[in-house]
């Protein structure tokens, strides 16, 4: 995944708080590895991806819906970046190596599973990332 900016965190925490409580870490597990697989598909076709891309965590939320951006009172905003950023700091604790080759954990039945630049993306990381 390109580099994440604090713009990026904070429009996916806007894309998490538009999801009920319960589908906010999946949500946002989906996203991040939409972006890594956006990224990885951007630097093997030299296009971004139709869906999520150009491989920036902007891109990928913008797939999705997000509310207005809430004041930082709203405590239940700040619940979706303290997920953000738990996953975000999960995934940087990651051998730097492995980020940068676009290693990633797809959900079961993600698309980019079976897509053949990113069939080498698929190994199943999660009790390692924590995502």
């Amino acid at each position: 995944m390109r580099r994440v900016l604090p713009d990026d965190v904070a429009m996916l925490a806007r894309a998490l708080l538009a999801a009920p409580e319960s589908a906010r870490r999946p949500l946002a597990a989906k996203i991040l590895t939409d972006a890594i697989c956006a990224d990885a598909y951007r630097r093997t076709t030299g296009k971004a991806h139709p869906e999520w891309g150009c491989g920036t965590l902007m891109a990928a939320t913008l797939a999705h819906p997000v509310v207005d951006e809430p004041c930082w009172d709203d405590v239940a905003f700040i619940d979706c970046l303290m997920i953000v950023l738990s996953m975000l700091r999960a995934m940087n604790a990651a051998p730097r190596d492995e980020i940068d080759r676009g290693d990633a954990v797809f959900e079961p039945g993600h698309p980019c599973a079976d897509v053949a630049c990113c069939r080498g993306l698929a190994q199943r990381r999660g009790t390692e990332t924590g995502l």
